[in-house]
């Protein structure tokens, strides 16, 4: 099958003529319909409505695409892109149908399929083999023909016509395909450019001015070799690369879903994630640590509990924290491991196999429950959250040479303190309780005074009534008097334990093994409550080289790592290079980075892509050493203006014959506005959302903004649901879901931020600010300097001049305003955001 050869005619030769299957189906689109549609129509649906029904009710089939959308004997069942005129949708609501008749599913699934049925109702079973072909059973041997699950292979470059431009093997093979295609590489870009490209990509900030001008002025051979060395070396390197790894593992400091709680000790995991990457930790180890590095030996307690913080990975995920169906959440649980554990690490939607044999590729529903049964033997879900019996909480872990038993002894302390503080309170509402019935009889004395007419002198001499007897009781008194000494010994204990409680260790957000070891029953349907065969814990066949052997004392998590760490599996290496390279130039050899299945894009170089993940293993799985000899190529060098007829060639760029425009992300908008600002605190790890343990947040939780948070953007908390609208504006990548590819918008509302916030106005006059204490030059220079930091290049003579012409409005006599330095420090600070409000600012050549 040629690389790049189109979806429609990859399915062509799985399964025949497909007359009516989309050329265009968005993987984001299919993997909707396989997790959120198809599940709910064959749990629900197929039994009545289905070819192999007995009887098909309505004469309505729901199994396949063609009889959806032609309908039954009421019409069409679905109306893509018209939910309110999709009898499906009536029924599920019980509007005019009921579907199911036994009951009415919940909200979110209704909301599931209107999302669906709007957005066009696709539906990857279109063409007769949904309905009379179904695929029966997974043919691993005939699947491990496929490219992807081919073990990479190095090959001898490929020879090129012109012998000069190639710098090494990358440009070898992309010289080759461009000469193949008779596309013309573009020039190499200028040197200012290339080390913008460059500072941008290995640490998210720009270059200074003084960076430059030492870059230009260095003309020796390894001028940017050394530049990539030094820039690998700064520490804001690892909060770049690492906050592209938090994207895959999908990182967030709260739960979202229902309660929102917040994740208070993520931020360990993301510290571990940021210091990995700085300290180049070879990548099969970050896997290891992260899949079951509470499993590995370590020598020291300090390697120990980076290794269980690593494991915060598995945790870190969205939550139904108050779903009252515990196993379903356990499954749930599961499933959202499989799943950002295979996009992350192995490139594929084995999440896809939870309710059938996945519909594209070779992977069976016994992969799924096989996985499914390591990681249901790790504990994940524990204990309660607000003290609440419905609200779940998750695994936690003590850190410290001496954690374990400080965290035992902690816990024991505060079940005292909790203990003792209900009978403080029990004893004190028997207090008031004994002391208002006191109060009552010391009332009804006094009324009975009242009404018999005498005074108070008499009444003391008088024969004690019955309510005088009430108050002056002695058992009453006796009571009160026990129970305030009760109190008070109490209240004196609580303080004791309040006073010497041993202090919690520092806790991290890490799994463990369950106490009961065991493989899983396959769930009918994805339906936990109904349940098939058990299927003996495992990975994924079709990548396997043998059946593996789980110990039975232990979940099987860390001989999961190590195969996915293994260099004889064939997909992790590839799909780590392919990240590098799609982080590097804008866009993967393997463009579905995180999809190298039957429904994801084939490798435009498959040969290179080899080679880079060959070259990865042998460099110890140094990603450091795999970035460096990339960005060395001629390749990554050339410029974003294509010559000739390039465009017409390569509209895509598919064969990387020049570089592409890219928009900078939300991180790398904010940081350089605070660093240009004279702002940005460059503060390393440590928790950014201290006041908030472990409570409920909403949309508008006070915590640090966007804009008071000085911090690089890597440490903003991140709570999921109410994400800062600015990073949105700028296509933050969703923390719900693992993100190896962000969106990259140019839409009006970033220009209209960069122009209408006050945030980054006040970033303006600050950079302006910066600009006139500088008293030793004039004000061409000024806007020259402006121009380098912010632009990274020098203004050409016709800006320099309508700049200097705009500025100098500013000092005009007739000037509106009155001319002081407060006009001018005005004018500097509307053209300093002029130039944070233009295109090139925010775009990378």
């Amino acid at each position: 099958m040629r690389p790049g050869l189109p979806i429609v005619a990859s399915l062509f030769l799985l399964f025949g003529a497909l007359p009516s299957l989309a050329a265009d189906m968005n993987p984001a689109d299919v993997e909707f319909f396989e997790k959120k549609i198809r599940p709910v129509l064959a749990e629900h649906c197929y039994s009545c409505h289905a070819a192999d029904s007995k009887t098909v009710m309505g004469g309505l089939l729901l199994d396949a695409a063609e009889p959806m959308l032609t309908g039954g004997d009421s019409g069409p069942a679905v109306v893509p892109g018209k939910p309110k005129e999709s009898l499906l949708l009536d029924a599920l609501r019980h509007e005019s149908f009921e579907m199911p008749p036994t009951e009415k599913l919940p909200e979110q699934v209704i909301a599931d399929f209107e999302k669906w049925i709007a957005k066009g109702a696709l539906d990857p079973r279109k063409g007769k083999f949904a309905h009379k072909r179904p695929r029966s059973g997974i043919d691993v041997e005939q699947g491990r023909k496929f490219w992807a699950f081919q073990h990479p292979q190095r090959t001898a470059p490929p020879s090129t016509k012109n012998k000069a431009w190639p710098r090494g093997t990358i440009d070898r093979h992309i010289l080759a395909k461009l000469e193949a295609e008779g596309v013309a590489p573009s020039q190499e870009t200028d040197r200012r450019g290339l080390l913008r490209r460059a500072s941008y990509a290995l640490t998210g900030l720009p270059p200074t001015p003084t960076e430059t001008r030492a870059f230009l002025e260095d003309d020796k051979p390894d001028a940017f070799a050394r530049a990539i060395d030094r820039l690998m070396a700064s520490p804001r390197f690892g909060e770049r690369w690492g906050r592209h790894w938090l994207d895959i593992a999908r990182y967030a400091d709260s739960t979202g879903l229902d309660q929102n709680l917040t994740y208070f000790n993520a931020w360990r995991y993301r510290d571990y994630v940021v210091d990995a990457f700085n300290d180049d930790k070879p990548y099969d180890q970050f896997i290891l640590e992260q899949i079951a590095g509470d499993l590995l030996d370590a020598q020291t307690p300090e390697e120990r509990d980076e290794k269980v913080i690593a494991t915060g990975y598995l945790v870190l995920g969205p939550k139904v924290a108050a779903e009252r169906d515990k196993e379903k959440l356990r499954m749930d649980a599961v499933d959202e491991q499989i799943e950002t554990i295979s996009k992350s690490i192995l490139g594929l939607t084995v999440s896809c196999a939870r309710c059938h044999d996945h519909k594209f590729d070779p992977i069976a529903m016994n992969d799924y429950y096989a996985l499914a049964g390591i990681l249901r033997s790790t504990r994940t879900i524990d204990g309660i959250k607000q003290n609440n019996q419905y609200v779940s909480g998750w695994m936690l872990r003590p850190l410290g040479p001496e954690g374990d038993q400080q965290y035992e002894l902690a816990k024991a302390d505060v079940k005292k303190i909790k203990d003792l503080s209900k009978k403080v309170s029990k004893v004190k509402k028997s207090l008031k309780k004994l002391q208002d019935q006191a109060k009552k009889a010391a009332s009804e004395t006094k009324t009975d005074q009242k009404a018999s007419g005498k005074d108070q002198e008499s009444t003391e001499n008088a024969p004690t009534t019955t309510a005088a007897k009430k108050k002056k009781s002695p058992t009453l008194d006796e009571k009160i008097a026990e129970a305030t000494a009760q109190l008070k010994k109490l209240e004196s204990s609580l303080a004791e334990v309040n006073k010497t409680k041993t202090p919690m260790p520092p806790l991290a957000m890490a799994v463990r093994d369950e106490d009961n070891i065991e493989d899983i029953a396959l769930c009918i349907r994805g339906n936990h409550k109904r349940r098939g065969e058990v299927v003996p814990r495992g990975f994924v066949e079709v990548a396997c080289n043998a059946t593996p052997v789980l110990p039975s004392h232990q979940s099987g998590r860390r001989e999961l790592a190590e195969w996915l760490a293994s260099e004889e599996n064939p997909l992790t290496a590839r799909v780590m290079a392919n990240r590098i390279w799609h982080h590097l130039f804008g866009s993967g050899l393997v463009r579905t980075v995180d999809n190298f299945g039957e429904l994801g894009e084939r490798p435009s170089h498959p040969e290179l892509l080899d080679y880079l993940a060959t070259r990865f293993v042998e460099e110890g799985w140094s990603v450091k050493s795999l970035i460096r000899e990339i960005m060395l190529s001629r390749t990554y060098a050339l410029s974003t203006e294509a010559p000739g007829d390039c465009i017409e060639l390569d509209p895509d760029n598919r064969f990387f014959g020049r570089a592409n425009r890219r928009r900078l992300d939300a991180e790398a908008v904010r940081d350089t506005l605070l660093a240009l600002g004279g702002e940005l605190d460059l503060t390393m790890n440590g928790s950014t959302i201290d006041g908030f343990k472990e409570v409920a947040l909403d949309n508008n939780a006070k915590l640090p903004s966007f804009t008071k948070h000085r911090r690089r953007s890597v440490y903003l908390p991140i709570i999921r649901n109410g994400l800062p609208e600015a990073l949105e504006t700028f296509d933050v990548a969703n923390p719900n879901v693992s993100t190896g590819k962000r969106g990259s918008t140019t839409v009006v509302t970033q220009a209209l931020f960069m122009v209408n916030s006050p945030w980054v106005a006040s970033l303006s006059e600050s950079l302006a600010e910066s600009l006139l204490a500088n008293g030793a030059i004039d004000e061409r220079s000024r806007v020259r300097e402006a121009y380098e930091r912010v632009l990274n290049r020098l203004p050409t003579e016709d800006e320099e001049g309508r700049c200097l012409a705009y500025l100098a409005e500013w000092a005009d006599p007739e000037h509106p305003k009155k001319t002081d330095d407060a006009v001018r420090r005005e004018g500097w600070t509307t053209f300093c955001q002029a130039l944070f409000s233009s295109s090139e600012f925010r775009f990378v050549e």
